[in-house]
């Protein structure tokens, strides 16, 4: 009997075998019981989880065959984190958490993180510019890890749950506009250090307005009257037409 073919994914060269599919579950199988160690230990299960990540991962073990597949279901898995925490989030307390939220962002951010990160970079002999590369990449924080704890405690939606998650998003922001100044100091222009700034702030209160004002209504008037009638029509395109159409892209 011939062993069985491997599992070709689109647009690949190297092909998915059996074996690396098992070490995948193996993976999984290991970062849950990671958590509900961790969770035994009185801690969050997103510590054990990181912990068996790490040592599992490329810097260690290297036991995860493709990790950048793997990389890539973290990313999606981390997009619909903040999607469900944001469902989740009372617009009200978050309101309310606003100045706090931006005093301790701009705190954490610039006056500490980037100078500590930029000293401790200088002292080693890193340049310049590699430093400050160091310290705006470690100024943000991470509001992904903060949800998952925070959900996992059943706090999200207080009033010190919505400053730290309202501080990351801001820390998150001001790490990108940092690392964007030091990509335009290698063609400097009033443009290349200007629209950096301009667009996350219009992006930040664009985003905000419409989610606040614009999607309510399209939701609640344009959207969900029609899914709370038969939907079998919607049923049966979701299911007969997707897997065609991911047929088609092979």
């Amino acid at each position: 009997m011939s062993p069985p073919a491997p599992l070709l994914p689109h647009n690949s060269a190297e092909p998915f075998t059996f074996d690396e599919l098992q070490r995948w579950l193996a993976f999984f199988l290991a970062v849950w019981v990671a958590g509900l160690l961790a969770n035994a230990a009185s801690l969050p299960s997103l510590v054990g989880e990181v912990l068996c990540g790490a040592l599992l991962g490329p810097p260690l073990a290297n036991f995860v065959p493709k990790h950048d597949a793997l990389s890539l279901l973290g990313q999606l898995g981390l997009v619909m984190l903040v999607i469900e925490s944001g469902l989740e989030t009372d617009v009200g307390v978050l309101f309310s958490a606003g100045p706090r939220a931006v005093a301790i962002a701009l705190v954490g951010s610039i006056l500490l993180t980037l100078p500590i990160a930029l000293g401790l970079a200088v002292a080693v002999g890193c340049p310049i510019l590699e430093a400050l590369a160091v310290g705006a990449a470690l100024s943000p924080t991470s509001m992904g890890a903060a949800v998952v704890i925070f959900k996992q405690a059943r706090v999200l939606n207080t009033p010190t749950a919505q400053v730290v998650v309202a501080s990351a998003v801001l820390d998150d922001i001001v790490g990108l506009i940092l690392l964007s100044e030091l990509q335009a100091l290698k063609h400097p222009s009033p443009a290349a250090f200007f629209v950096p700034v301009v667009s996350a702030v219009c992006f930040l209160f664009g985003i905000g307005a419409a989610a606040l004002y614009a999607v309510p209504p399209l939701l609640t008037r344009v959207l969900l009257p029609r899914i709370t009638q038969p939907t079998w029509r919607m049923e049966f395109c979701c299911f007969y037409l997707s897997p065609r159409w991911a047929w088609a892209r092979r």
